[in-house]
C-alpha cells in the first residue's frame, strides 16, 4: 500500500528524482561495478497523513537485488528480494 502511494507521487513529479540522476551519471561514466548501494529519503501523503521513510537499494551484479523500506526509528516495513530464480516480498 505504501509503495503504491510512493509511486503515485513520483508520477506527479516532472522533475527527475535524485536516484535517476545518480543512475544516469553512473551509466555516463561507464563505471563497472560488482555491487552498488543507493540510499535515499522519501516523503508521501496517504489518507491525509504525511509519512517519511528511507529506501535502500542494493544490487549485486547478476546475482540479486534488495530493496528495503524503513519508517520511523529505522524499522523496516517492507523488503523486496529478487534473484534470477525468484522474487520475494517480505
Amino acid at each position: 500500500m505504501l509503495l503504491i502511494s510512493w509511486q503515485k507521487c513520483l508520477k506527479k513529479s516532472k522533475k527527475k528524482s535524485d536516484s535517476a540522476v545518480v543512475i544516469e551519471k553512473v551509466k555516463d561514466l561507464g563505471i563497472d561495478y560488482n555491487s552498488i548501494e543507493i540510499k535515499g529519503a522519501a516523503k508521501t501523503e496517504f489518507d491525509g497523513k504525511k509519512y517519511n521513510f528511507t529506501i535502500i537499494f542494493r544490487n549485486y551484479r547478476n546475482k540479486e537485488i534488495w530493496v528495503s523500506v524503513r519508517a520511523m526509528l529505522g524499522i523496516e516495513v517492507a523488503r523486496l528480494h529478487c534473484t534470477p530464480e525468484n522474487i520475494k516480498i517480505f
